[in-house]
């Protein structure tokens, strides 16, 4: 949701990528091993009622896996919004 009210490139930016560095760290993961992208549709600006879609990869270690096995998944979540046609101020 701080995404989709963020109003201008910029901001959904800085603000996708926060997002994104909250959520890795919440499962322990570095977020400098992550790949987020974030893209604006429609009006390629993210101006209010435009989508903003971001997607995040990663590649993770497997659970239960010695350390000397070193297995890995790559993981990749996308989720697109709205962007706010009234946008509130910045928190």
């Amino acid at each position: 949701m701080l995404v989709s009210r963020a109003g201008d490139p910029a901001a959904v930016s800085a603000r996708a990528e926060r997002t994104v560095e909250l959520a890795l760290a919440d499962f322990s993961v570095d977020a400098a091993d992550a790949a987020v992208s974030v893209d604006c549709r429609a009006g390629g600006g993210c101006r209010p009622g435009d989508e903003v879609t971001a997607t995040v990869r990663v590649i993770v270690p497997l659970p239960f896996v010695p350390d000397g096995l070193p297995l890995s998944l790559p993981v990749e979540g996308t989720a697109t919004l709205a962007v706010a046609r009234f946008p509130s101020p910045s928190p």
